[in-house]
């Protein structure tokens, strides 16, 4: 997969926009599992961090933006202005889950000419 610019800026120093193509999304969710749970209630209980839930979190994450990434891509867009990510927890009934959104919009960027003079 071509690798693309990917910012939460609305522009890129030294580049201009060439033509807006939409914006690319993607929406996650991962249960974690009774195990997971357990050890991060532990982790709660005692102090420090959970290091099952950070790697679930990291993977989603890493998802997500391929994701936007191949849809921009599919736009022709060379760059993703914008991003925008967001983390949540859905639980209820005994049961947790992970949900990741991120955004961004699609751009066709060049660079601009440097003047001489």
């Amino acid at each position: 997969m071509n690798k693309i610019i990917i910012t939460t800026t609305s522009s890129i120093d030294g580049y201009k926009v060439e033509e807006y193509l939409g914006v690319v999304n993607a929406n996650l969710v991962a249960g974690t599992s009774f195990i997971s749970d357990l050890f991060a209630s532990v982790s709660d209980f005692f102090g420090g961090t959970s290091g099952k839930y950070k790697m679930e979190m990291d993977r989603l994450y890493e998802r997500a933006k391929s994701v936007i990434e191949a849809e921009a891509i599919n736009r022709g867009a060379n760059a993703i202005l914008g991003y925008k990510i967001d983390f949540d927890e859905i639980s209820g009934q005994g049961k947790s889950m992970f949900m990741i959104s991120v955004s961004g919009t699609a751009v066709k960027i060049s660079e601009k000419k440097k003047k001489i003079g």
